[in-house]
């Protein structure tokens, strides 16, 4: 039998950020900041971090572990590129505070999935006016839109393509981004736009 009520998708609401942060890191920072599952592309940033070699930058990782196997693979090929003091694998963050203490100091924010519902972690590292680099296997082809960062097709060539492009950007750029992608979340998905939202849409169907 077929389905024929309608129905109506509603956005995330996402916490915009008042302030606005000044990065001064003496190395630039970018962040890895989810479930560290194969499907998040991990394992190709590390290699694609390996090759490029960017001086001017460094790479954190934070997330639980859902997949040890893929985990230790993860551990083990950094040490195998010798690249432990440009990669730096962190504790999960829970703490809102922590969390937030993370985002506002980091430079970008990179998720490069294979496959991803929304990726909730995206929308709220933009909050932060944080450029992102992800893929087209996320929703979130709307960065390109608003120039907040880059989006590619996920593989390992274009990883470390996308990558090249925004490690070698200016810090007035990146910053450039950053406001754009705070302005998308702003635009899109502030809280009291999406509660008015919701609200009409209730008031609709309750008619």
């Amino acid at each position: 039998m077929k389905i024929k009520a309608k129905i109506k998708v509603l956005p995330h609401g996402i916490e915009v950020q008042s302030k606005n942060y000044v990065r001064n890191n003496s190395l630039k920072k970018a962040i890895f900041f989810s479930r560290i599952h194969e499907k998040k592309g991990l394992l190709e940033l590390v290699e694609s971090w390996k090759k490029l070699n960017n001086l001017g930058w460094i790479l954190e990782i934070y997330g639980p572990v859902s997949n040890k196997n893929y985990f230790s693979l993860v551990k083990k090929k950094i040490d195998e590129l010798d690249i432990s003091k440009k990669v730096k694998i962190l504790e999960p963050v829970y703490n809102k505070k922590k969390k937030e203490e993370i985002l506002s100091n980091a430079d970008l924010f990179i998720l490069p999935s294979k496959s991803e519902n929304f990726g909730m972690s995206i929308g709220e590292a933009m909050s932060f006016g944080i450029p992102v680099l992800t893929t087209t296997a996320t929703p979130w082809l709307i960065i390109n839109k608003y120039q907040a960062g880059k989006i590619f097709e996920f593989s390992q060539k274009n990883l470390t393509e996308s990558l090249r492009y925004i490690l070698d950007l200016p810090v007035a750029e990146l910053s450039r981004m950053g406001n754009n992608a705070k302005k998308l979340v702003e635009q899109n998905y502030n809280f009291p736009k999406i509660i008015k939202q919701y609200i009409d849409f209730y008031t609709e169907i309750l008619k």
